[in-house]
């Protein structure tokens, strides 16, 4: 299930980041999670592009700008949600509103899922954080996947239910055990370690690739990705591509 006017609002939200006093902060953000990956193993963003293939990539690239959505800079009172919603917040519904502020203060975690209900949602357990399981409002979701697949998330709290975020990576086994095992070790050396991971990893044939989660959704929602309409307004709000 998806939260009226949330779509709406995050292509909004886009384009307010894409605007001058965000833009470059957003764009560095962005770049944060791909330059060392790419780095790492040796290739260029279009060739990890290429590799992941046009819809997988835009999903990686919807994740990394929910990471800037949720992120408060040290040099700054307040977020870009923060600021969209004081200039904006009158554009969009109450829903919608609830939406952005949850998905400001969430974080994305390693997931598993521990049972579907079919027609209704998903249970998910927290890997990394531990934690209560916790039921999800997801209805496509819950056509397609399956117990104990693994998924990259958020979870976002709204009026006493929990919904995914737009963007949802799934992980295979192999690569969502490196992922725990950077994280026991130390989580402040977590984003370098996963990059030095990668390239073993696709050596090996492990990936990590869209979910069927998302990928249902978001061909559900007027046939476009987050990731596709984020480069489709960076080319009409002036904020810079990075390919």
């Amino acid at each position: 299930m998806r939260i009226p006017g949330a779509d709406e609002a995050i292509e909004h939200l886009a384009r307010w980041a894409g605007r001058g006093r965000w833009k470059e902060e957003c764009m560095r953000a962005i770049a944060a999670h791909f330059e060392p990956v790419c780095a790492k193993s040796g290739i260029s963003e279009d060739e990890l592009a290429e590799a992941l293939g046009e819809f997988h990539y835009e999903m990686v690239e919807a994740c990394a700008f929910e990471d800037f959505c949720s992120r408060r800079p040290a040099s700054r009172r307040s977020n870009v949600i923060d600021d969209y919603l004081d200039q904006r917040g009158w554009k969009e519904s109450i829903q919608a509103r609830d939406y952005l502020r949850a998905l400001r203060g969430s974080v994305m975690s390693l997931y598993e899922v521990v049972e579907v209900k079919p027609g209704r949602g998903l249970v998910l357990r927290d890997l990394v954080r531990g934690s209560e399981p916790v039921e999800v409002d997801e209805q496509l979701g819950s056509q397609s996947a399956a117990r104990w697949d693994r998924i990259a998330a958020r979870v976002l709290s709204i009026g006493g239910r929990h919904y995914l975020s737009g963007a949802v990576l799934n992980f295979e086994q192999e690569p969502a055990e490196a992922v725990l095992r950077v994280f026991r070790i130390s989580p402040e050396r977590a984003k370098r370690s996963i990059a030095e991971c990668l390239p073993a990893l696709r050596r090996c044939g492990h990936s990590t690739s869209c979910s069927p989660i998302g990928r249902s959704r978001w061909r559900a929602v007027r046939g476009f990705s987050l990731g596709y309409g984020l480069r489709t307004r960076c080319a009409n709000s002036g904020l810079p591509s990075r390919r």
